[in-house]
């Protein structure tokens, strides 16, 4: 059931409803460095709260963003799968992925990269975009290790053509195989 705390309802009972009169928006505009711990500014008055609300979905800039890398099943990675959300955008979004495999108690090794970029034109429909690799990233020679570990890492970074509002994604782009 939607409330003030949790306005789509999601949440469900996790999230207690938000006092009458709680200010959440002012909260960080109203931030001044000779004051950082001023209690006027907070989201729920006579407390230190200051309540914050994650975006719905994960941001990408022109800096790199990195989720750091995920164990995988896979032996070996064609590209990489990405969630968008609705959104209307335009650009290239530069990537860099890291594939890579340990065994034989971390003694063996293999680390593999594929680095490019893929032109996105979004028209505000929300899709999944497989990002293919020019090149296989094939570590499969570490399955004679019986604590064979694989791993996929990717970094991205979105340059837009016009605005410079970041890409928005729905989740960690997840790895696909052969």
């Amino acid at each position: 059931m939607p409330s003030r705390a949790d306005p789509s309802g999601q949440l469900g009972n996790s999230c207690p409803p938000i006092p009458h009169g709680a200010r959440s928006a002012s909260s960080i505009a109203d931030y001044r460095p000779s004051a950082p711990f001023d209690a006027t500014r907070t989201s729920v008055p006579g407390t230190t709260f200051v309540i914050l609300q994650a975006p719905l979905n994960l941001s990408v800039g022109p800096g790199p963003t990195s989720w750091g890398q995920a164990r995988t099943e896979l032996m070996a990675v064609d590209g990489c799968v990405l969630g968008m959300p609705a959104q209307t955008a335009s650009g290239t979004l530069h990537y860099q992925a890291i594939f890579r495999a340990f065994g034989d108690g971390n003694q063996a090794g293999c680390e593999l990269r594929s680095i490019g970029g893929l032109a996105l034109d979004l028209d505000n429909t929300p899709a999944n975009i497989r990002c293919r690799f020019p090149k296989r990233l094939d570590c499969s020679e570490f399955q004679r290790y019986a604590d064979a570990l694989f791993t996929f890492e990717v970094d991205l970074s979105w340059e837009p053509r016009q605005d410079a509002r970041p890409l928005a994604l729905t989740g960690i782009p997840e790895p696909f195989g052969p």
